[in-house]
């Protein structure tokens, strides 16, 4: 099996019954091959006295992307099944070969081992239902997301404004195999999403978010690999505010105000997405309040003590996305108001629920 380094190209994978489809495809991806910002491939590519498996081993020893093209003929295709798709699958689950399946006509998708990769389309809206102008619209969003799949980057991603917490360094968590002693993030097989951009806060009270905007707008990059699918966001202040430091007399009215992002695009690898969190946009109850052994709150603001410059943590980002193989996971983020920047309290694989889970 290859290095991931070495794959640069997107296969197509399709039934011979399916032409018509592929030729609307290439059509599509013309434009950015033209233009040198993606190279795919399919059998039509195979000259006359060539060794045509050896081609297309080689083809799938190279793909970046797979495209499926699904339908009743593609998954009934003998060839497909035991040739292409097995080593298709096992690079997408240990090099982060990403997987797009595009329902083309209606079959059994959902009854099949491959639903466990989010499909572009909805299963039950396949391309061949829909008029011309709406598959147009499906064809350049594909064509779209393959560019952004191969065009990402490689090696790790440097988390600008982002520390690792001192307490996680302290108590060692699935984080630490993540992130090397530079702080630069190691490249995964899975997607891992970090903000960027900090929250609004009040002018006089600058530890306090600002509970009277209506939007909080922060920027989320998948510093990991595949696509992040299924994204959602929620932020919250700390758990508790000093209201008076001689008595130590807190609020904590504030710490069910939050602001949700339910994010309906996914992130490529090295993409960087806009996410417009609403105010009370979702409703968690306090028991739903957490993921894993983190709440949804930053930890109650410290009594400072006068004339120290101490850091105070003012806000956390919960961000919770599925990888292509439907599993979830979640990033946890503290803001910390004297750095001016995000900081990792930890990165969670295979969590049982997401915000869309815990919502409601």
């Amino acid at each position: 099996m290859g290095s991931i380094h070495n794959r640069t190209k997107a296969f197509i994978c399709y039934s011979h019954k399916d032409s018509r489809y592929l030729n609307e495809l290439q059509a599509h991806l013309g434009y950015f091959a033209r233009n040198g910002r993606i190279d795919f491939w399919d059998d039509t590519k195979i000259m006359p006295g060539t060794q045509w498996r050896e081609e297309i081993r080689i083809a799938i020893g190279m793909a970046k992307v797979a495209v499926l093209l699904i339908s009743a003929d593609f998954l009934n295709s003998e060839f497909i099944v035991k040739d292409e798709l097995p080593p298709l699958l096992a690079a997408a689950e240990h090099e982060g070969t990403t997987i797009l399946p595009v329902i083309i006509r209606p079959c059994a998708f959902t009854s099949t081992n491959l639903q466990q990769f989010q499909a572009v389309n909805d299963p039950s809206e396949p391309l061949s239902k829909m008029r011309k102008s709406r598959r147009e619209e499906e064809w350049t969003k594909i064509a779209k997301l393959v560019e952004a799949a191969l065009n990402t980057q490689k090696t790790g991603t440097i988390l600008s404004n982002v520390t690792q917490s001192r307490r996680e360094a302290k108590t060692p968590s699935s984080s630490g195999k993540y992130m090397n002693a530079d702080n630069k993030l190691l490249l995964t097989s899975h997607p891992l999403l970090v903000p960027e951009g900090g929250p609004q806060f009040q002018g006089d009270k600058p530890q306090w978010l600002d509970w009277n905007v209506n939007e909080q707008v922060i920027d989320v990059r998948n510093a990991g690999s595949g696509l992040a699918l299924n994204v959602a966001s929620v932020i919250y202040g700390c758990e508790s505010y000093l209201v008076e430091w001689i008595t130590n007399r807190r609020s904590n009215y504030e710490k069910s105000i939050h602001w949700t992002c339910w994010l309906g695009v996914p992130i490529a690898s090295g993409e960087t997405k806009e996410a417009i969190h609403k105010k009370g946009n979702g409703m968690f109850y306090e028991k739903n309040m957490h993921i894993g052994q983190h709440s949804f709150n930053a930890p109650p603001e410290p009594r400072v003590v006068p004339h120290q410059n101490q850091p105070f943590i003012t806000a956390r980002i919960t961000i919770t996305y599925l990888d292509i193989f439907r599993r979830k996971h979640a990033s946890i983020f503290d803001f910390v108001q004297h750095t001016g920047g995000w900081q990792l309290v930890e990165f969670l694989e295979d969590i049982k629920e997401d915000l869309h889970d815990l919502e409601g």
